[in-house]
Parts: C-alpha cells; structure tokens; sequence
C-alpha cells in the first residue's frame, strides 16, 4: 500500500481513499483485483480500521470498488480501465518527459527478439546456455551467502570485493602477462559499463578519438557521447594500422587480441608502434580485451598493457564473453589515481558492483572452478570453430583462413551479394544472421561481409544451418546476376 502523504489539509480518510484509488488506476492489487483485508491496511499503514473502513465505503460509493457477498471487496473493472486510459489521454506526450537534445544519441545495436527459439541463431554477443558451469556457479552462489562471506555479499561497500580483485590480480591478470595490485583494479558492470566510465573522464567536445574501422560500434557510441571528434583507422591482417591514427588523437580505442569484428591479433610489430605512437603524441590507449581466453591454437598473446612501460594504457576486461552476458561483470586495470578517479564516478551511478555476484566469483575464482569451466568452454568452441570451416567449404565452396580464436568467423562474399539481402531470404529458413553495417563508421552502399557467430549455435545444428543459409545465399547470388 502506498504511504499517505500530502496534502495535509486532507482528511486522513480522503487520503487513504486516495492512495487506494491510486494502486486501483496502477493495477497493482492483489488477485484478480482483490482488495486486501481492512485489518491489513489498518495494521500496514498504522492507522486504526475504522478510518480503513470509511474510506473504503467512500470507495464503495463512487463505484470503484464492489461488494461480493462472502468473498470480499473487488476492483469495479467495469468503470476503472475507463478512468485510467482517460488520464493518460489528458496529459499530451511532450509533458510527460523531455529530452534533451542531442544530436549524436543513436539506438544501440540489439540481438534479435526470442534469437534462442530459431533452430539455427548465428548471431554474436550471445553465449550456448547449455555450456554455463551452472552447477559450480551455484556452489559459489549458495557460499557466498555463508555467515564469513555476508559482509561482502550484501553489504554496501566503498571499494571493491577484495577476494576478487585479488583473483584478478593474481589469476586473471597474471595469465595475461601484467602485475597489478588492489588500487589497479576497478570492478564494473561489464566492458561496455566501464568504458562509459572513462569516456566520462576523458572525452568532451575538445577530445579527439581514434577507432579501428571496422570496429565495435557501441566504442564509437559511447567515445562521441560527450561531443569528442570521433575518427577511425583501418584494420589489416596485423589489426589496427598504426600510421593511419590522426597526430591530433587524445585517446585511442583498440581491440589487440582478437579484433572486434575481424579477429585478428594485433601483431607485436603493430603493438610496439602503437606505445611508440602513443609516447610521442602523448596520447591515452584503451585496450579492450573481451575474448582473450578464446583461443584455440597456440598461445595466446599478452595484453598491450604488459608491453606498456608508460602506463599509458588502460585495460578493459570482462567476463561476460565466457561466462553470460547476462551476469554483465567485467573489470579495468589502469592506474591507481585514474582508478581512484573512475571509483567516484561510479559511486554516482550504480554505487557498486552488486556484492553477491561480486563474492560468487571471487569464490568461484579461487575454488578453480572458472579454469576447469573456461577450459572445457575453450574446448566446445573449438569444435565448432573447425566444423563451421569445414561444412561452409562443403556448402558455400569458399576456403577461408580464419584466425584462431573468438566466437565468429568474418566472413567474405566473392560474389557480388549484399549480406542484409542473405539475411532476409535466410530468415523464414530458421537462420538468423546479424549483418555487420554499423561495425564501419560510414554507410555501405553494398554489404560484402558477414560475421558468422557460433558461441550461441550447438555443435549439431550447424552443418543443416549452414545448409539452409547456402540455399539463401545462392538464391540472393542468382537474381544480383
């Protein structure tokens, strides 16, 4: 029941009538409309059950309320809906909120709507549910809301969970060839999240940017969010092309270990231009490490922030890539006064990372579960990997070398197809195909690439969708002839 407030020249039974008529226009009694009890209301909003029980009459009389003999007092729907729609009716749309005007706000890129419920989703940004450690995480879960651990999981708290930031110091940061210690580390509500942070810092309308084109077009987004002049380079086989960075750049944006969307690895040649780059202009790097653990030959490379002696870089981490998307976790390691600086802007947003989930990974961390976990995801991925290659040659002819890591294949047409043009004549065939437009900052007159997703498409659905989406591109193939 809501409060009974203002105004105070109103009876108290006129108040209580009035915010039982508010939850009545709000739909949000009980079943099918029944109105709680006079005692409860009494006893909820500590008033005595008389006055509940006038300003139920008063209800009563005005007829948003009925009597049924035996089962209690009900919601009048016959007069209700009527007043409720009439209200909104009365208030014109431009008085309901206002925007502020903003050029540069564009809607983000979504998944498809239900993308789990088409036999063959070959989209990006999504994970198999089927491969969640769902068992060990609610190990963790369950013992994070252990008596030694409730401090941390549901208390409010300045800083961090410290048994994970001492995991990512010492396991995750380790593995990726960089010391940090506590003050480093800044726990997030994913990548995305923290690089909103630092564009908050680092960006407004006198900042220049620089990102690799193609790239990760929310970084666009987000960088330009604050009026900073948003350039690109291109994206070779050795990842982002160093000379073509603009002198004038204030911060860079870059994606070293497997390039957003191509996935090529930054090559150590490119890497060591890039800090030599970044000490002469005096610039900042952003390095965004999404999906370094999903390699399947080879080692893979350290983070550019182990090459940097400068600390010029800032590194972004998550562990949405492997984990789920939906946990929306992820990290930054940089300095500890830009740390410190980053902290107080999340204080005023989100206050923090939610406690349980930080202490559950903590947990799960140190029990070994995440690398027994990552392991065995590693390993899946790397199945459909070498089988998507495998049955595209079968069906399409088309023999590529694709790097080996990530969760999508880049893909390019030889013949002269619009993708957007596949992915309508795929869709009533089950395959669902994200076409990449909006990874290129200019607009592409003809869509020559596609990125393949596999992370969310089980291992025995794909050699019969790409079977189906085969049949699409070459139905597409045959009326561009």
């Amino acid at each position: 029941m809501v409060a009974v407030k203002q105004p105070a020249d109103e009876s108290l039974i006129q108040r209580i009538r009035r915010a039982i008529e508010y939850q009545i226009s709000a739909e949000t009694l009980g079943p099918e409309g029944r109105l709680p009890s006079s005692r409860s209301i009494a006893a909820e909003l500590g008033v005595s059950r008389s006055t509940v029980l006038a300003a139920l009459d008063l209800l009563v009389a005005q007829g948003y309320v009925e009597t049924r003999p035996r089962s209690g007092l009900f919601v009048n729907r016959s007069l209700c809906p009527t007043r409720v729609e009439a209200a909104v009716r009365d208030v014109p749309p431009e008085r309901r909120y206002r925007l502020v005007p903003d050029g540069r706000r564009v809607a983000p890129t979504t998944p498809p709507q239900a993308w789990w419920e088409a036999p063959y989703p070959f989209i990006t940004g999504q994970s198999d549910p089927q491969l969640f450690p769902t068992q060990a995480w609610l190990k963790a879960v369950r013992r994070a809301h252990d008596p030694e651990h409730l401090v941390w999981s549901l208390g409010e708290h300045d800083g961090d969970d410290p048994l994970l930031v001492e995991q990512i110091c010492g396991r995750i940061m380790t593995i990726r060839g960089v010391s940090c210690s506590p003050d480093q580390v800044l726990v997030t509500m994913g990548s995305q999240h923290a690089l909103s942070l630092i564009a908050q810092l680092l960006t407004d309308q006198r900042a220049q940017v620089a990102v690799e084109d193609p790239g990760y077009p929310d970084a666009r987004r987000i960088l330009g969010a604050r009026g900073a002049t948003v350039r690109t380079a291109g994206v070779d086989g050795s990842g982002l092309i160093v000379d073509e960075i603009p002198p004038e750049t204030d911060v860079v944006y870059v994606t070293p270990s497997h390039q957003h969307p191509t996935n090529v690895t930054m090559s150590r040649e490119r890497r060591i231009g890039l800090l030599d780059f970044a000490g002469r202009h005096d610039l900042t790097i952003i390095e965004d490490d999404y999906d370094s653990e999903l390699r399947y030959r080879g080692a893979p490379s350290p983070a550019l922030l182990s090459w940097d002696s400068s600390g010029r870089t800032i590194y972004l981490g998550t562990f949405s890539k492997f984990l789920a998307p939906g946990l929306r976790i992820g990290f930054v390691v940089a300095d500890n006064r830009l740390i410190s600086e980053l902290r107080d802007v999340l204080r005023l947003t989100i206050r923090q990372v939610p406690g349980v989930i930080q202490r559950a990974l903590g947990i799960f961390l140190r029990g070994g579960d995440y690398a027994r976990a990552l392991a065995r995801h590693r390993a899946e991925l790397g199945k459909r990997w070498e089988l998507l290659q495998t049955v595209i040659q079968e069906e399409l002819g088309w023999a590529g070398s694709y790097p080996a890591g990530g969760t999508s294949l880049w893909m390019h047409a030889p013949d002269p197809v619009d993708w957007r043009d596949v992915a309508r004549e795929a869709r009533p065939r089950g395959v669902l195909l994200q076409p990449p437009a909006e990874h290129w900052a200019a607009p592409m007159a003809r869509l020559r690439h596609l990125r393949l997703g596999f992370a969310a498409m089980p291992l025995e659905r794909m050699p019969a969708g790409i079977h189906e989406l085969a049949l699409a591109y070459h139905a597409v193939a045959r009326r561009a002839d």
